[in-house]
């Protein structure tokens, strides 16, 4: 089944699931990995940075 997405600021709404409390990515096999929200705020922040400058 094709998965549709969009994103949330700094990951795709269609690979995350939120289960028990907690927001975990949906990995290709069906496993559940825990969010890591430090890093992806990071990660998300030096693309704006190279993207937009300073």
């Amino acid at each position: 089944m094709p998965r549709s997405s969009w994103t949330c600021g700094f990951c795709i709404m269609s690979d995350l699931k939120y289960q028990k409390g907690e927001w975990y990515h949906v990995q290709e096999d069906g496993t559940l990995k825990p969010v890591n929200y430090d890093k992806e705020v990071e990660e998300y922040y030096k693309k704006w940075r190279d993207t937009y400058g300073s």
